[in-house]
C-alpha cells in the first residue's frame, strides 16, 4: 500500500460503491510541517494512510519481520444516508514473517468508524481498527496487533528525524503534476517488545521499523480503470536500512508505458541528513522471479541495485519468497510485501512492496 493508488480504487475493487462526503483540499508544493501535529488525521484530504514495516530479532537469534498498515479513505455510501453509510472507511492489513520455519501470515481488516469502530484523531498519532492501533505518547510509539497465527506488541523511538519526501514533503508519483501526495517517513525507529507465533511466544525482543505517512486527495488512475489498463500499472518501493546506520528508499512507480515509468528515492546519513534521488542516480536489475501459487501472479523475487555517487552495488534477497498478500483469486488488492536482506557493498535489511502484479502470466 497502498502508496501510489488511491484507497479510492482498493476500497472499490472489494465491492463498495461510493461518492465523496465533501470537497477534498488539493496538494500543492509549499506544505507547512509541523510535529508532532501531523503524524495524525488530516480529514480534509480524501486519502490517508500510515505504514510500518519491520525487523524484529528475538534473544535466541529467530528472526520475523512485520507489516501494520492503516488507511483512511472519505467515502460514503450513495445512498440511504446513516451513521454507518457517511462516516470514512477504514483498511488495515497485518502481515508476519517467520524466517525459520519459512512461514508468512496475513490478515486484513475493512471498518467504519461509526461508534469507534476504528478511526485517526486530529493533532498526533492515534490510530486504530478494532483492537489493532498505533499510538504515539511522547517519545515512544506503541504498536498493537494480533490474528490467530500471530501477534505483536511493540514501543518503537525515532532515532532520526523525518525525512520529507519529494520536494519538502511534496511526492510527485508521476508525469503528470496533479499526481501527487504530501509524504514523509521515519526510516529507522528502534525498540522492544513481544511477538507471538502460533503458540511460541517470545519477550524483549528487539525491532528495527520503518514508518511512512502519506496524505492526498487524488487517484492515480483514471475513474473506472485499473492495474494494467490505466496510466499507472503499479510500483516497487524499498524501505533500506544498512547495518553501517545508512538508510535509503527507492521507489519506482511502473506505467503502462515503460518509457513514463517514474523513479525517485531518498538518501538517508545516520545523523539524519539526507537527500532526494532522481531517476539518473540509482539503476535496478530484477535477478529472479517467483510464481505465485494462488494468484499465478509474477513477482520480481531478487534485485540488484546501484548508486554509484554513493558507492552502493548490492543484491536483495528475500528471506521468504511467498510474502504475497492473498485477499481472493483475481481480486486486484493481491500484492507482494516482504521482509529481505541484503548482501553487496553493504549490509543490512529491507521491507519491499510489490504493487500491481495480480495480472496473471500468460
Amino acid at each position: 500500500m497502498n502508496r501510489c493508488v488511491s484507497i479510492i480504487l482498493l476500497v472499490s475493487l472489494i465491492g463498495f460503491s461510493f461518492h465523496s462526503v465533501c470537497a477534498s483540499q488539493k496538494v500543492v508544493p509549499g506544505y507547512n510541517w509541523s510535529f508532532p501535529q501531523d503524524h495524525g488525521d488530516h480529514p480534509s484530504f480524501e486519502t490517508e494512510w500510515w505504514y510500518y514495516t519491520g525487523h524484529i530479532q528475538t534473544t535466541k537469534n529467530r528472526t520475523f519481520g512485520f507489516e501494520l498498515t492503516f488507511f483512511r479513505n472519505n467515502q460514503s455510501s450513495s445512498s440511504n444516508r446513516t451513521i454507518w453509510t457517511a462516516s470514512p472507511i477504514f483498511l488495515a492489513h497485518f502481515a508476519v514473517t517467520d524466517d525459520e520455519n519459512q512461514q508468512f501470515f496475513h490478515d486484513s481488516r475493512t471498518t467504519r468508524s461509526a461508534y469507534n469502530q476504528a478511526g485517526a484523531k486530529q493533532g498526533g498519532l492515534d490510530v486504530h481498527n478494532g483492537d489493532w492501533s498505533a499510538k504515539q505518547v511522547q517519545s515512544n510509539i506503541y504498536l498493537s496487533a494480533s490474528m490467530k497465527e500471530a501477534e505483536i506488541e511493540l514501543v518503537l523511538t525515532p532515532i532520526k528525524p523525518p525525512i520529507l519526501q519529494g520536494n519538502d514533503g511534496y511526492s510527485r508519483k508521476s508525469n503528470r503534476v496533479e499526481m501527487a501526495s504530501y509524504y514523509y517517513s521515519y526510516p529507522r525507529l528502534t525498540g522492544e517488545g513481544m511477538i507471538r507465533i502460533g503458540s511460541e511466544s517470545f519477550s524483549n525482543v528487539s525491532v528495527s521499523a520503518w514508518f511512512d505517512h502519506e496524505f492526498f486527495s487524488h487517484s492515480l488512475l483514471q475513474p473506472g480503470e485499473g492495474f494494467g489498463v490505466g496510466d499507472v500499472k503499479g510500483w516497487d518501493w524499498f524501505a533500506i536500512q544498512f547495518d553501517d546506520g545508512y538508510d535509503m528508499m527507492i521507489y519506482k512507480v511502473r506505467h503502462a508505458v515503460s518509457k513514463d515509468d517514474y523513479y525517485f528515492g531518498a538518501w538517508v546519513d545516520p545523523n539524519g541528513s539526507y537527500e532526494t534521488l532522481g531517476p539518473s542516480d540509482f539503476q535496478i536489475e530484477v535477478l529472479d522471479r517467483w510464481i505465485s501459487r494462488k494468484t499465478r501472479a509474477n513477482y520480481p523475487a531478487k534485485w540488484r541495485i546501484e548508486v554509484p555517487k554513493k558507492g552502493v552495488a548490492i543484491v536483495i534477497s528475500p528471506t521468504v519468497k511467498h510474502q504475497e498478500l492473498f485477499f481472493g483469486q483475481g481480486n486486484a488488492l493481491n500484492y507482494w510485501e516482504g521482509r529481505c536482506l541484503i548482501s553487496g557493498s553493504h549490509n543490512g535489511q529491507a521491507y519491499v512492496e510489490l504493487a500491481g502484479y495480480s495480472d496473471p502470466i500468460k
